[in-house]
């Protein structure tokens, strides 16, 4: 199980950057929730349910951009390398639409948030941090985007190194923005979506540079690929947007319980916010191993090894249930750690803050619960999505070709459905040279 192509070690090695990657989001979260706490609890709160707004709009990209992971795995698999280059610009294309499209619903922040029936101060701190990030979401989009370029290909390291140095611009940018330090404007909730926002530009230009580094330009043809093809972006849509919608409507559901609680109170709110926010400490790191098992499992499905894939699958989802495991054991015998975490706070007195640390505690049980539900999905969605839900992804523009009944890491795939996914017609671009239409079936 941990030896071999597909074992634990594999995995482990390809998941553990993207793992810290996303515990660094999950690091600049937290001190976004820091340093608005110490700004007033209106603020945090109302950050809070902006952020879970807002992130329910742009998870439905970020989601469908990621999945050019897998059809990077693919091409790199297949023996196509030379096609990565283009699918990369047609993400780009598509993140530079998705930018605009989220950008133009910023007028809507106020009167979303009108129905939403929360005290007028944090209305008015959810619609400005809201409304700046709707207008930033085009740099948060392309660099979930670029991502996949390194993600695909197994250079996980390199999104570890951009993640972290985004992170420090974020904190760099919360300290200067929200107080307003070193000649810089204090600008409160609008200042931490700011930051967010230039971390995110940030490492989106960094991820661009690494992209047209000249030796990828002449494996990869990341220069010479940017002519929009339109029917590839198609296909990007069609396979990614049902993981885009999962994580929207993930991200949704907690939007809805943000503002139910919000009308309980603002304090209520503000203890919500930093609990869970504890919670995405546990669940976070599998985000990054469920996007390291699509990659490999991409590879593996245009290699033409499935039994590979599944194996790949089974390794995770072992890893997974560990961990969990270890993260439940921790979170109860460890109770002065959750409580250190929970009491952070601001060296200026407020009585309130007594009756929002006991809502923490009491929010932060009922918040452990989920990671124990969500422990083994992370890993098998992981795995459907390097065949697309469920089959072998068919980049020529055919259906998925379905292997047997069954959870998806259990029986191979049918061989004929191998030799069409391994050959040339698992390519977007059909067989030849890669500048023809797409193939239909």
């Amino acid at each position: 199980m941990w030896r071999g192509a597909g074992g634990g070690r594999e995995v482990a090695m390809l998941a553990y950057p993207l793992i810290l990657a996303h515990l660094s989001f999950t690091l600049q979260t937290f001190v976004d929730r820091l340093f608005l706490t110490w700004y007033s609890p209106e603020a945090v709160a109302g950050a809070v349910t902006g952020l879970f707004a807002v992130w329910s709009i742009i998870a439905l990209f970020t989601g469908t951009g990621e999945y050019l992971t897998t059809f990077v795995a693919q091409y790199l698999g297949s023996g196509r390398p030379q096609r990565i280059g283009p699918a990369m610009w047609q993400g780009i294309y598509f993140s530079i639409g998705a930018g605009l499209l989220v950008a133009a619903l910023s007028p809507l922040a106020a009167p979303t948030f009108d129905l939403a029936g929360h005290d007028s101060a944090l209305r008015g701190y959810e619609v400005a941090y809201a409304r700046a990030l709707l207008l930033g979401a085009f740099p948060v989009i392309l660099m979930a985007t670029l991502s996949a370029f390194f993600a695909g290909r197994g250079q996980t390291q390199a999104i570890l190194r951009v993640n972290v140095l985004a992170t420090l611009v974020n904190i760099a940018c919360d300290w200067l923005l929200i107080f307003g330090h070193a000649g810089f404007p204090e600008m409160g909730v609008t200042g931490a979506a700011l930051a967010t926002v230039f971390s995110q530009v940030v490492g989106a230009a960094v991820y661009l540079a690494l992209i047209l580094r000249p030796e990828f330009r002449k494996a990869y043809r990341t220069g010479a690929g940017w002519r929009p093809e339109p029917w590839l972006v198609a296909r990007l849509v069609r396979f990614g947007m049902p993981t885009g919608l999962q994580y929207s409507l993930e991200v949704g559901a907690f939007a809805v319980f943000m503002v139910i609680v919000g009308r309980i109170g603002t304090l209520e709110l503000a203890a919500s916010g930093i609990a869970f926010n504890l919670n995405m400490i546990v669940f976070m790191p599998m985000v990054g191993l469920a996007i390291a098992v699509s990659s490999l499992v991409g590879r593996y499905l245009g290699a033409g090894e499935p039994d590979v894939a599944q194996r790949v699958v089974a390794s995770a989802l072992a890893m997974s249930l560990a961990y969990m495991a270890a993260c439940g054991l921790l979170y109860v015998r460890a109770p002065a750690l959750r409580r250190a975490v929970l009491h952070l706070r601001h060296d200026q007195p407020d009585p309130r803050r007594g009756a929002s640390r006991r809502r923490r505690h009491r929010l932060s049980h009922a918040a452990h619960l989920r990671p124990r539900l969500d422990r083994d999905a992370r890993a098998r969605l992981g795995g459907l999505r390097g065949p697309r839900s469920g089959g072998v992804l068919r980049l020529d523009g055919g259906e998925p070709l379905r292997p047997p009944a069954g959870p998806a890491h259990a029986p191979p795939l049918p061989r004929r459905a191998l030799e069409e996914h391994a050959g040339d017609r698992a390519c977007p671009a059909g067989p030849g040279d890669g500048s023809g239409p797409p193939v239909r079936s």
